[in-house]
Order: C-alpha cells, then structure tokens, then sequence
C-alpha cells in the first residue's frame, strides 16, 4: 500500500496546480496560458509531446513561469493528474469542435478554463460548469485562474459533469430522431 501511496502522481493533493494535457502545438494556445501564469500563484503540469515543446520550454524559463513538462502520461497517469489538479486549462487559439479532452475533464467533474472559441462556448457555460476567456488573451486567462481561489469548484465540477452526462451518445441519438420527426411532420 506504501508502494501504491508513493507511485500516485500528488496522492495528497497539497500542491497548487492547473493541468494541461495534449499536443503540444502552437494552435493549442500553450504559449498564452505559460504567459498568463506569473500573474497567478499556480504551478503548471504540462502532460503531452509536440513540436512546440523546446520553445514552450524556454518561453516558460525566460519568464520564470512554475511549470513542469511530464511528457506522454499513461491513462492511469493522466487520470491522477486530472483529479488532483485545481482546474484544466484549454487555451486554444483555434476552432476545437468537440475536445476529447474537455469531455474528459468534465466527466471527472473538474472545473476547466477554456477559449471562448469553437465548440468550447457550446458545452460550457462561463460561471456555471466552467469558466471562458478570450483567445490569446493571457490577462483575461490570469484573471480566471485567479478566480478558482473564490470558486467552489466541487459544485461548478459537479454541474460539469451533469452537463456531459446530458451529451452522452444515447441522448444525441434521442434529439436527432425527435428533430427528424419534427421536420418530417411539416
């Protein structure tokens, strides 16, 4: 049991950190979300691999932003990294249809901090299951991160996963029958 206690990634949940996970590509938006973080009191994991990875490397050095780049992560890895994490941060800078990742997240009732673009506006609602900021903008990103400290992210997580619960396979198939009857029906 010591063994297992020591291999879960931040098993006691004492550090303050947001959570990154995927590709690490320049449309990804990473760079703004490293420049949003000296204006916070976060740390950040970065759990992926990419083209971008050396020079996210060094912008996060020559500005002495806290973050931490993990490399590929296994789904168990991930998985405790998710629920440990305060929030998840997608900060893309292009139109993301429906992220993996951010269904992910909210199913783990985690809160995450997204760019009011793409299809992100669409599953979260800002304030209610998670929190929106404008692409690129990493003031407007700071200042969200530092809104987790007066959120009660356990309720905020809790209306996440409700919401991805409500996008379930089953349910899309249930509204695109009912929106084929209604239109056959004319």
């Amino acid at each position: 049991n010591e063994l297992l206690e020591s291999n879960n990634i931040n098993s006691n949940n004492s550090e303050k950190y947001i959570l990154y996970f995927g590709r690490l590509g320049k449309e990804k938006g990473i760079n703004t979300l490293i420049n949003a973080l000296p204006a916070t009191s976060y740390s950040l994991k970065v759990a992926g691999k990419g083209e971008e990875e050396a020079e996210l490397r060094q912008k996060a050095k020559s500005i002495g932003a806290k973050v931490e780049f993990l490399g590929h992560k296994s789904k168990s890895e991930l998985s405790a990294l998710i629920n440990n994490a305060k929030a998840i941060v997608m900060p893309s800078i292009w139109q993301e249809n429906m992220p993996l990742g951010l269904l992910e997240a909210m199913s783990m009732s985690k809160v995450v901090i997204a760019s009011n673009i793409g299809g992100y506006p669409e599953i979260i609602e800002h304030g209610v299951n998670g929190m929106l900021f404008e692409p690129g903008n990493f003031r407007d990103l700071a200042s969200k991160i530092n809104s987790l400290e007066k959120t009660n992210l356990e309720e905020m997580g809790r209306v996440a996963k409700q919401r991805v619960m409500v996008l379930s396979p089953e349910n899309n198939l249930k509204q695109l029958i009912s929106l084929y009857k209604k239109v056959l029906n004319y």
